[in-house]
């Protein structure tokens, strides 16, 4: 379930063609999932999960908060020059266990507004946009 989606604008993440063919249709999103790691080292109990992972819509960070573990998308917003979207969702747990459904989403708002300010805070960033 995408809980979060955010926008952006930001130079200088483009993938170089040798990681956009790593992904399965050629999507940009490598340099921006590893660029968002930073925003998740100060967020309290998140732990990445290695590397970003090719998706067949872009790139995605897959971590832990708690006993939870969550997914960051990544990929270029091909109608914008520069433009970025980041999905924030719990599809790594797909529904599963719902007694922690009201932790999971309370965990995941926290989450998207988290991230929501880290890019807001950034001199290199601006358009940035919360839909959902």
């Amino acid at each position: 379930m995408i809980h979060g989606h955010l926008r952006f604008t930001r130079a200088g993440l483009d993938d170089d063609a040798e990681t956009r063919a790593q992904n399965v249709n050629g999507f940009a999103g490598y340099n921006c999932a590893n660029w968002l790691k930073q925003s998740l080292a100060t967020f309290p109990e998140a732990r990445v999960r290695g590397e970003p992972i090719a998706e067949d819509w872009g790139w995605a960070l897959v971590f832990d908060i708690g006993p939870d573990a969550f997914v960051i998308g990544c990929s270029a917003d091909e109608e914008t020059p520069n433009g970025w979207q980041v999905l924030v969702g719990d599809n790594v747990n797909r529904g599963f266990w719902p007694a922690t459904r009201r932790r999971r989403a309370t965990a995941l708002e926290a989450l998207t507004k988290h991230i929501d300010a880290f890019l807001r805070t950034q001199v290199d960033v601006t358009n940035v946009i919360r839909e959902g």
